[in-house]
């Protein structure tokens, strides 16, 4: 279960709850983690599993790296017989039908089909036809039949003559280029948001901060399918429907993320998902927005438990420091 970006650590994707693309299928990264073998806050060496040390297993499945330092983790394979997937890269200007159509998709689809959409002004480096223009990247993945997935493209496919068109039956080993991350390392400011629902004054604020002027790429993720379902761990926030991301390379402008999530709160609460939990001015992140109350509760006993002098403050935190 590897994220949209495949050479992301595989250890802290999991532990943050690891949302990938083929998620709605599947689910959290977190949900496929069986045992995990760590250092713990006292130097002593242990190993967790769903019988040894039951709150500690289900803190480390979603709660970040809170607990000790992971040296081994032990996570159950998913079987991939069919993938088509790709992207379709969009004039940015049609990005009020896009995310009227994206909505439609998304209201009920199956949970082998998986969406996004970001919205980006490419840089002059970027190659052709993508250079310096900006556009709406449709990320798609299919685990199925390409005449299944094309049907229920055909919407989205019609709002506007794509400039690139990159959906295609893949290699598992190619599923890295549905969302075509950057892979070089790089200065990044960015933040994330969830929204519960498909709410059409929710989509009206993002549609205000997209633009060729837009110092960042904004992305809205669907959620639910497998990602709903119940699972004992702490992975946050399972029955939202939607993510949100902003990222800016090379890390400029904050204050602009900044207030764009400010007008977003009245719908996201100011929660996000724990891997997704930034501040884009990168002030010390506090990731308490990522759990429901009880979920989080139960995080900060299994915590005091098993770190009490707050040896791992490295990671990101859900207690006030």
């Amino acid at each position: 279960m590897c994220g949209s970006a495949p050479d992301v650590g595989a250890v802290s994707y999991s532990l943050g709850g690891g949302l990938g693309p083929l998620g709605r299928r599947h689910g959290w990264a977190a949900d496929h983690v069986r045992r995990l073998r760590l250092v713990t806050a006292d130097g002593g060496v242990l190993a967790v599993d769903a019988s040894s040390e039951p709150d500690l297993f289900w803190a480390l499945r979603g709660g970040g790296g809170n607990f000790g330092v992971i040296t081994e983790l032990e996570t159950e394979l998913v079987r991939v017989e069919q993938l088509y997937d790709g992207g379709l890269f969009l004039p940015g200007e049609c990005a009020g039908d896009l995310l009227a159509a994206f909505g439609r998709t998304t209201a009920e689809p199956p949970d082998a089909l998986s969406l996004s959409v970001a919205f980006v002004t490419f840089p002059p480096v970027a190659p052709e036809p993508l250079r310096g223009r900006f556009l709406a990247h449709l990320r798609v993945a299919y685990l199925g039949d390409p005449r299944e997935a094309e049907a229920m493209l055909a919407p989205l496919r019609a709002v506007a003559e794509p400039v690139l068109d990159t959906v295609r039956p893949l290699g598992i080993d190619e599923i890295g280029t549905i969302h075509a991350d950057p892979v070089a390392p790089m200065a990044v400011s960015c933040g994330g948001a969830i929204l519960p629902t498909w709410d059409e004054a929710a989509v009206a604020v993002l549609l205000e901060e997209v633009g060729p002027q837009t110092p960042h790429m904004l992305e809205q993720r669907h959620l639910g399918g497998a990602l709903a379902r119940p699972m004992d761990n702490a992975v946050g926030h399972r029955n939202t429907a939607y993510s949100v991301f902003t990222s800016a390379y090379p890390g400029g402008a904050p204050e602009v993320q900044t207030a764009f999530y400010r007008r977003l709160a009245p719908w996201s609460g100011g929660r996000s998902l724990y891997n997704f939990t930034a501040h884009p001015d990168n002030t010390p992140a506090d990731a308490s927005g990522a759990f429901e109350p009880a979920i989080l509760d139960r995080l900060r006993t299994v915590r005091k438990e098993w770190d009490p002098q707050d040896r791992f403050r490295f990671a990101v935190p859900f207690s006030p420091r």
